[in-house]
């Protein structure tokens, strides 16, 4: 299903077909994403579930934040180009991202790829957006406020379904 609950359908063939074969089910729903933005923000490196973890914020071409958490494959993987990521507010693409509610961002699995600064015409006019960030043209204080604001959610609906949990052990 697309953003507005329209039904999609993809025919793939070739090397692309072993890829969808191994995780798509025939008749299933899914919430696929991809996306394309400027490294505005790259997260400490943690372990969740015993997995390497790092949340990185993209800028997108709406100026919107987009929040991706990242798991170990892919930090290992592209472990020189997330280390210059931050400094140098590579473009990234981001592809088959799944949406995590509970967290308010995007995630990797396993059968997600990452590229940077790639040559691609609709990331052109990121690269364009990139060069105002890295000249400091742009105050990006905002991403601090986003951040602060997302983890309150966070920890208030957490708080909420821990509280929740609780009282129905009681009850």
């Amino acid at each position: 299903m697309d953003a507005t609950g329209s039904k999609m359908e993809a025919i793939v063939s070739g090397e692309n077909a072993a890829r969808f074969k191994n995780i798509l089910i025939v008749g299933q729903k899914y919430t696929i994403h991809d996306i394309a933005g400027v490294i505005v923000y790259l997260g400490p490196l943690q372990r969740v579930s015993n997995r390497l973890y790092r949340e990185v914020t993209l800028l997108d071409t709406r100026c919107d934040l987009v929040v991706i958490g990242v798991y170990a494959n892919h930090l290992t993987t592209h472990v020189l180009q997330w280390a210059s990521a931050i400094a140098k507010n590579h473009v990234v693409v981001g592809t088959m991202l799944q949406l995590d509610c509970m967290y308010w961002c995007l995630e990797s699995s396993d059968h997600s790829q990452f590229y940077f600064n790639p040559s691609y015409h609709k990331v052109h006019e990121l690269q364009n957006f990139r060069r105002y960030v890295v000249n400091g043209e742009v105050n990006l204080g905002f991403v601090d406020r986003c951040h602060v604001t997302r983890w309150l959610h966070i920890a208030e609906v957490l708080d909420s379904k821990s509280s929740f949990k609780t009282n129905n052990r009681n009850s």
